[in-house]
């Protein structure tokens, strides 16, 4: 019976063991720019110093009236040891709602790597903002 038993376990653990995803720490993730997107990071580069030394520009919640001097931010904190910063660098006010140029920062750690720390950045052009926050 014990062996039986000890036979099942086995037969159990390399199924488990089969099923497991190993994360990918993105430690091999080359760290290379077209100059396009570096014009775009230095840009979004700028504007994240700017809004890390005012941090009274920096909300918890958008409304329509802090879009009246730009830049602004609002910060995220997704999960331990890393944080979103939305900045929006550009706006185009129309008669019913507004257009907005932003970026995104995410800041996060990747173990056992040359730049432990990384900072990734998305940008878009003409996100819809309403005065009741829909786009």
């Amino acid at each position: 019976m014990q062996t039986e038993l000890d036979t099942a376990i086995e037969k159990l653990q390399e199924k488990l063991s089969a099923n497991v995803i190993v994360p990918d720490d993105l430690s091999n993730v080359p760290i290379s720019l077209t100059a396009e997107a570096s014009e775009d990071r230095i840009n979004a580069d700028k504007m994240f110093r700017y809004l890390e030394k005012n941090p009274d520009k920096i909300f918890d919640m958008l409304r329509i009236e802090h879009l009246v001097q730009l830049p602004v931010g609002i910060r995220f904190h997704v999960i331990k040891e890393s944080e979103a910063l939305l900045g929006i660098l550009k706006v185009e006010f129309k008669p019913d709602h507004a257009e907005l140029t932003v970026f995104l920062r995410y800041k996060f750690h990747v173990k056992d790597s040359d730049v432990p720390e990384r900072d990734l950045f998305l940008g878009a052009e003409g996100i819809r903002f309403t005065k009741e926050g829909k786009g």
